[in-house]
């Protein structure tokens, strides 16, 4: 009984084993590619709420914390800026200067190559009312003040 016992396990380790070393051999290979980001079309959230839009839109550059580090930073061509350290860096925290970056009226592109991608106004708007892309665009902004590093 002790010897089935062990060589079930001995079998189950040696499985796991073989799992596990083809894994990262899949991963040194996935790594080796130069990393791209996907296009797909925009999904429009039903909350405007900052935090909700700030996840969903912005999270996968700048990290679910503001500070960077989201999944698509690899394939960026340059750093992400951490949103946390907005008010250090230029003395107070500016919602309305946040709002027009959003709404594309500062245009910041070097990251991604274009002014497209970081410029969430002209679809938050292609979606309908303005008044709620407004809404969505405030909210954001207002919920990235409250990431700021005290």
């Amino acid at each position: 009984m002790a010897r089935t016992h062990a060589v079930r396990l001995f079998t189950g380790l040696a499985a796991t084993a073989v799992v596990v070393i083809s894994a990262l051999g899949m991963a040194a290979t996935t790594h080796s590619q130069a990393p791209t980001i996907r296009q797909g079309t925009y999904q429009a959230l039903v909350s405007v709420e900052g935090k909700d839009n700030f996840l969903a839109y912005c999270a996968v550059c700048h990290g679910i914390t503001g500070k960077g580090g989201g999944p698509a930073v690899p394939a960026l061509k340059v750093p992400v800026p951490d949103l946390t350290t907005m008010a250090k860096r230029y003395g107070k925290y500016d919602a309305i200067s946040v709002e027009n970056q959003i709404l594309g009226r500062d245009k910041m592109p070097a990251a991604h190559g274009s002014v497209d991608m970081p410029m969430w106004g002209p679809i938050f708007k292609s979606q309908g009312a303005e008044a709620v892309a407004l809404l969505r665009t405030r909210n954001l902004a207002a919920y990235i003040g409250t990431l700021q590093a005290k």
